[in-house]
């Protein structure tokens, strides 16, 4: 995509498709536009379809497309501005064009794209996991799970039992055989079990091998 500023400050774009959702980094972003002695650098500002404000920095007049600005299909505004200062956070405008209309294309996936998250985002998401691996679950004084909340920084209590070998008698499905519950040592006569005489174990065979 090329978009030309003329020396009135008013844009065109060459084409109104900014791209397709779901991609990432796959288009990029040509400007060009009159070198302003006050201007320090040179931006687009693009409202997105929710809403969302996103400045891409284009004073080295080529900028890739990045998935944050493809994450859903619709209409996004787009603006140059010509800045006085040079810092991320305050600056001045100099100079601004016309505001004009780009278009986010469909995809068949578009409904199951997630937005791509900011750096910021993802390195809060790190930080989360890194304080989460540091605090393994534990057990509270009376015997429940306790978890690391990561947004309140604490354990929290579960009230899920940390079952132990001790606690066989708190268990609601014990193993039965024959409807004698199977705890301790059983000998087959208390489970119900009767044992074949030798006698009966030879017939058996017996008859497997064509025997009497």
């Amino acid at each position: 995509m090329k978009i030309t500023i003329s020396e009135q400050f008013t844009a065109y774009a060459d084409t109104p498709l900014l791209g397709n959702a779901g991609e990432t980094n796959a288009r990029r972003i040509e400007a060009y536009y009159p070198e302003i002695p006050e201007a320090e650098n040179y931006r687009l500002r693009f409202k997105l379809p929710n809403g969302t404000i996103y400045d891409a920095d284009i004073t080295d007049k080529v900028y890739k497309v990045p998935g944050s600005l493809l994450a859903v299909s619709g209409c996004i505004l787009c603006q140059w501005l010509a800045c006085a200062s040079a810092d991320k956070s305050v600056y001045s405008i100099v100079a601004k064009s016309n505001v004009f209309k780009l278009t986010v294309g469909e995809s068949i996936d578009d409904k199951c794209i997630s937005p791509v998250p900011t750096y910021e985002d993802a390195v809060a998401a790190l930080d989360k996991m890194m304080l989460a691996q540091a605090h393994p679950p534990v057990i509270s004084d009376d015997g429940n799970w306790l978890i690391w909340n990561v947004e309140q920084e604490e354990y929290i209590d579960t009230d899920i039992k940390a079952m132990g070998y001790d606690d066989y008698n708190a268990l609601s499905n014990k193993p039965h055989i024959n409807g004698v519950e199977l705890i301790g040592d059983k000998s087959n006569d208390e489970i119900g079990i009767t044992c074949l005489s030798n006698e009966e174990i030879e017939s058996i065979l017996n008859l497997f091998n064509g025997g009497i």
